[in-house]
Order: C-alpha cells, then sequence, then structure tokens
C-alpha cells in the first residue's frame, strides 16, 4: 500500500474505529482509508441525494459565502476570472451564489453527470469545497485540476485538518463513511507541489488558497 498523495510505501495503520481503519503517511500527513472499507459509489450518491443542500438552507448557504468572500476578496488571475466549481454537488449552490455575485463560474461533477470539457488549462480559479476528502484517486484529480488550471491559476480548497493522528478514530470528521481522505496542512503543502504551486494562504482554519 502506499500514500495517495506522496507515494510513501512506508504506511502505517494509525487507528481504527468499529467499521474501518485509517492508515498514516508520516511523509505527508495524509490519514487516508484503505479502499477494503469504501461503501460503494452507489451508496454514496445515495448519502448526498439525502443531504438538504440548496438555497432554501440557510445554515448551508452561509458556509458557502465564506467561499464567495474568499473568492471576492483574494488577488484574481484576470479581471474578469472563469471559477470552476469542482464536485459541487447535484445542486451546485456555490456555482449558483457566484455567479449571483457577478462571477463566471461553471459547475461540474461527475457523479451526477455534470461534465465538462477537459481542453486544457481555462480555468483562473478551481474550488474544491469539501471535495477533497472525498476523491477516491487523488493523484488523477490532481492531475486533472493541473491540466485545467491555467498557469497563474489559483486553487481554493476547504476541508478540515485532523487534530492529530492518535484521535483520528474518534474525530467527528472521520465518522461520515464518504470522508477517506483527511489532512495536516503539511498534506495541503504537498497537493500545492502536485499542481505546480508554492505558496498556500490559510483563510480560516478550513479554507486554503494554493498560488
Amino acid at each position: 500500500m502506499k500514500c495517495r498523495v506522496c507515494e510513501n510505501q512506508s504506511i502505517e495503520i494509525a487507528a481504527q474505529n468499529k467499521w474501518r481503519k485509517f492508515c498514516y503517511c508520516d511523509r505527508c500527513g495524509l490519514v487516508f482509508v484503505p479502499e477494503l472499507y469504501w461503501i460503494s459509489v452507489e451508496e454514496e450518491k445515495k448519502r448526498y441525494e439525502q443531504h438538504n443542500n440548496n438555497l432554501e438552507n440557510e445554515g448551508y448557504v452561509r458556509f458557502l459565502k465564506q467561499i464567495v468572500d474568499v473568492v471576492s476578496n483574494i488577488r484574481k488571475p484576470s479581471s474578469s476570472p472563469r471559477i470552476l466549481d469542482f464536485g459541487s454537488g447535484s445542486s451546485a449552490v456555490l456555482t449558483s451564489l457566484l455567479i449571483g455575485n457577478g462571477f463566471n463560474c461553471t459547475a461540474y461533477d461527475p457523479l451526477f453527470d455534470i461534465n465538462i470539457d477537459d481542453d486544457g488549462p481555462s480555468y483562473d480559479i478551481i474550488i474544491l469545497c469539501e471535495v477533497i476528502e472525498h476523491l477516491r484517486n487523488i493523484e488523477a484529480e490532481m492531475e486533472k485540476i493541473k491540466r485545467l488550471l491555467k498557469d497563474d491559476g489559483i486553487l481554493i480548497i476547504r476541508t478540515r485538518l485532523y487534530p492529530s493522528v492518535e484521535k483520528i478514530e474518534n474525530w467527528w470528521y472521520a465518522q461520515d463513511k464518504t470522508h477517506i481522505n483527511f489532512f495536516a496542512s503539511r498534506t495541503i503543502d504537498k497537493i500545492a507541489g502536485i499542481i505546480n504551486r508554492t505558496k498556500v494562504l490559510p483563510k480560516d482554519e478550513d479554507i486554503f488558497v494554493i498560488e
């Protein structure tokens, strides 16, 4: 078994709870769930469909507006940036909020057949809002993002950083069976390197601007 971010082969089982084990990479800090314990894609999709993630959910909208605020206040690669909401979900609420604030934003979520043309660097900003913890193939998805992002483009990631490896099996964020990847700050730094970026700017405890 190897790390899904840095390909380190020295992986250890760091913890386990009632239904799955957690592996730890001491090189980049990634904690991940082995494929043996993943739920099926069909079950994962059903769980998402049960979420109340729509424009009528005021709490969810407030949560996403924090991303809109970050986009509004960061340095933009262009005066009219083209934005991709990567892993938008079926309702694509963040896409709608960004469009409502005057941004050019496109939704993308292949799980719900919301697809885009993979025709090279097209986007100034790509956003993964609570997406990266779900990715089954981080390496392939980061390569896709690297292809889609313009040379001076920005990646925004929103995900919780785990408190400690020792506590992860009881951490609330790890109780969601669709969450299979968990990050430390140095893991985010490694992700930046994969897409040829050198700067990670934390904008909140769970929002990271990579440029």
